[in-house]
């Protein structure tokens, strides 16, 4: 067996000799280039001929899955279905980036690795075609991540660091692969084998059957590497090092007790050491020998599996146990429970149908904003021109023959993103202060957000009105710009700070933004919004105005910078529909991290 130093290389080496039923690996490392080697290195070894294909970012479900051949159908005039990517994939590689790749082409790849096929179904016909290959997904930054269902699906976990190239260097070649593939059907694997890895799982915190088979896959492919008749044990600790230590979420609980006594008394020792600090090897060698029991005696077919069985779980886990580096159970554990980073930026989209990157078609008339696709319609209307050309009584001759049936319009994704806006209370003699303090929260943020493409807004009030002082926009240098000298001081028109919040979420929300709305006042509201004073019905303008920003289902953070909590501020934060927070000497950092805590929630 090889070095387990050199686990990529074999990876690399096992997803050549079974793809289809390996199904794939998600491989993760911070070089681009590094991830490029590796995946050269995995085409490299595939059988002679084999498809490789990548995932273009901007791929249609129409040449993800196949559609009408438009060419085709008009030549022979009846439907003929044109083949997707991924039925071209068959017996091959499919490569997809974490970072680019939107949920739902994910969603048709994990049905096709269930299903072992693709099924097309649109333009007025339907087909299946078989397909198998093994599909790989890159993640090269911790806020990229493949989806859970996906990555349930994949053998392999490859982490890449600098010291995989030079494993690389003495690379197998494809004739050591294609003579392992040879062997791999006559390859057997005793009940026994599949029983020690479920059991293994089991006591790793792995719930999915799925990983279960996936390791026996591996372990019969490095029985073929090696030659073995039948998978062995150093099969089924390659298997339970390369596909359950990756999947593991707890450490396992002490060894199970067996029947045997002897292994009982020679196997005892501190029950408090850590798992990952034993030696596989050394428990290996000092396996206590089995005592020799009579032929003819029952226990010899009773007793005598079961103890084997316990013995080859024990393994199973030590060598999964044995290959969990620091820090591994804690980044799988937050991956089980969905805690991992986004599906890519371009992941998270708005569908409204009329604006945006077009992701699909649907049935139905331009009508109210909506963009009629022609090259879809006239598509839809192919396959049904001898008919309707037949049935005509008028005896008109025309090229297409269109029907309202037939109209197709665009669906459209517009990419999400997250503004904060900051409602800054710029009156009053602490005025100054808070003013400083939102400049450098609304830098923070905008460096904190720089790579999602995240925003910033700032309204700032005081006096008589309120100003959109910085539009959203996540340039640096424009915030810093806009914030610089302003000025304070006066009367503190609340509610039409809260009506100007508003109507900038709106605008935010129409163009496809989440927003997160920060308000900075100690709520002491004295200025209507007719610009007179008067704090009785100032306040009561400002409790209407909140319940507007209510209605608008917006997250709103409600810093309070009073001394001391004051009944206003709370009413006022709850109309709003806020969390309130009381910060009467908040800073730039304290105002940013509650502000990121609440566009994360």
């Amino acid at each position: 067996m090889l070095p387990a130093d050199q686990d990529a290389r074999l990876t690399a080496l096992l997803l050549a000799i079974d793809p289809t039923a390996l199904k794939g690996a998600i491989v993760r490392g911070r070089s681009p280039m590094l991830c490029e080697q590796w995946l050269q290195l995995v085409a490299d070894l595939m059988p002679v001929g084999a498809p490789s294909k990548r995932i273009p970012s901007n791929i249609s479900d129409e040449r993800l899955l196949g559609g009408l051949d438009f060419a085709a159908t008009l030549a022979r005039g009846n439907s003929v279905c044109e083949l997707g990517v991924l039925a071209t994939s068959n017996g091959g590689m499919l490569v997809a980036t974490a970072a680019t790749t939107r949920a739902t082409t994910f969603t048709h790849i994990a049905r096709v690795v269930d299903e072992g096929s693709v099924r097309v179904e649109r333009d007025g016909f339907s087909e299946s075609h078989e397909t198998a290959f093994a599909t790989i997904v890159v993640e090269c930054a911790d806020d990229e991540a493949a989806p859970r269902a996906l990555a349930d699906r994949l053998a392999f976990v490859v982490e890449l660091d600098a010291t995989s190239r030079d494993a690389w260097n003495n690379s197998p070649t494809r004739e050591i692969a294609t003579a392992a593939r040879a062997r791999l059907a006559a390859i057997r694997h005793e009940d026994a084998s599949l029983v020690a890895l479920a059991r293994g799982a089991a006591r790793l915190g792995i719930l999915s059957p799925r990983a279960v088979l996936l390791a026996l896959s591996v372990a019969r492919a490095h029985a073929a590497l090696l030659s073995h008749p039948t998978v062995t044990e150093d099969d089924l600790t390659c298997a339970a090092r390369l596909v359950l230590a990756p999947r593991a979420v707890t450490l396992p609980d002490a060894e199970p007790e067996t029947n045997d006594e002897q292994g009982d008394s020679e196997n005892q020792g501190p029950t408090d050491a850590p798992p990952e600090t034993q030696d596989i090897q050394n428990n290996e060698a000092t396996e206590p020998p089995r005592p020799e029991r009579d032929a003819d005696s029952p226990d010899a077919n009773t007793d005598a599996p079961q103890s084997d069985q316990n013995t080859l779980a024990e393994i199973v886990v030590r060598a999964a146990t044995a290959a969990l580096p620091a820090g591994m159970l804690a980044a799988a554990a937050a991956r089980a429970s969905g805690t991992r980073g986004t599906v890519g930026r371009c992941g998270t989209e708005q569908q409204n149908g009329t604006r945006g990157r077009q992701i699909g078609i649907r049935r139905g008339e331009a009508r109210g904003g909506a963009r009629l696709d022609l090259v879809a319609t006239l598509r839809a209307s192919v396959p049904l021109q001898r008919v309707r050309r037949e049935a005509r009584t008028d005896g008109a001759q025309r090229v297409v023959e269109l029907r309202r049936d037939d109209f197709r319009i665009r669906r459209c994704a517009t990419p999400t993103t997250t503004t904060t806006l900051f409602v800054v209370d710029a009156s009053g003699s602490a005025a100054l202060n808070r003013l400083a303090e939102a400049k450098g929260a609304v830098e923070l943020l905008l460096a904190e957000g720089y790579a999602r493409r995240d925003k910033v807004a700032l309204i700032a009030f005081r006096g008589t009105v309120a100003e959109l002082v910085l539009p959203a926009t996540h340039a640096l240098a424009r915030a810093r710009r806009a914030v610089a000298g302003m000025p304070a001081g006066g009367g503190t028109p609340l509610a039409t700070a809260l009506d100007l919040a508003a109507t900038v979420s709106q605008q935010l929300q129409r163009d496809a933004s989440q927003v997160v709305m920060v308000v900075l006042t100690d709520g002491r509201a004295n200025v209507g919004r007719d610009g007179r004073g008067g704090r009785a019905r100032a306040e009561a303008e400002a409790l209407e105005s909140a319940t507007r920003v209510r209605a608008l289902r917006t997250d709103v953070v409600w810093i309070d910078t009073s001394s001391r909590s004051e009944v206003l501020s709370r009413s006022l934060a709850d109309a709003a529909g806020a969390r309130y927070l009381l910060l009467p000497a908040a800073n730039a950092r304290g105002m940013s991290q509650v502000a990121l805590a609440a566009r994360s929630a």
